[in-house]
């Protein structure tokens, strides 16, 4: 026989199974008996009658508390983060992720169709000056020296010395003579 065939014998079967079961079901309750352990193969138990072990449902009961207490010391932990914690979180985040950096332009070479090269870029370090800053700082800090007494005028004639001596130093990487910076800066100025 052919599978075909053979799935049609067994559908038949189911069938004529059902049906018999079906009339004896009415029998029984014609007559008022209970139905024949023939006529149900199985016995539907409801989750409700099915009893469980007081040590299944004591473990069971224990294991939920504790996921329950997890979730429940996450959400306030996550609460008193948001509410409390959020603007030094946030200045935490800016320190990883935002920073200025000063990155130096480097083009390369530029060369013809020949090869020969028509510019180059090398790194120079340059210094800015604004004229008019330098001697206004210059002038407050002789007037702080002549004019007050004690620490303040001592820190201030520091910081002037330590300023005409830096201004010394630019003058001779500069190749100009002692005090001309300083004489330029005042002509720049006015």
């Amino acid at each position: 026989m052919a599978p075909s065939h053979l799935l049609l014998i067994r559908f038949h079967w189911a069938i004529n199974e059902e049906n018999s079961v079906i009339k004896r079901r009415k029998k029984s309750r014609i007559s008022g008996n209970k139905p024949s352990s023939k006529g149900l193969t199985h016995k539907p138990v409801s989750r409700a009658t099915s009893k469980l072990s007081p040590v299944y449902r004591g473990r069971r009961l224990v294991l939920m508390l504790v996921l329950l207490l997890g979730i429940g010391v996450l959400l306030i932990r996550a609460g008193y983060l948001e509410v409390f914690q959020q603007s030094w979180l946030q200045a935490q985040a800016d320190k990883r992720q935002m920073r200025t950096v000063t990155v130096p332009p480097y083009r390369g070479v530029i060369v013809d169709r020949n090869g020969e090269s028509l510019a180059i870029s090398s790194p120079v370090e340059s210094i800015s000056l604004d004229p008019k800053k330098l001697l206004n700082i210059q002038f407050q800090l002789q007037k702080i020296a002549t004019l007050k007494k004690g620490d303040e005028a001592r820190l201030a004639s520091l910081d002037l010395e330590e300023l005409n001596q830096n201004l010394e130093k630019m003058e001779a990487i500069l190749g100009l003579g002692k005090g001309a910076l300083l004489e330029k800066l005042q002509s720049m100025s006015t």
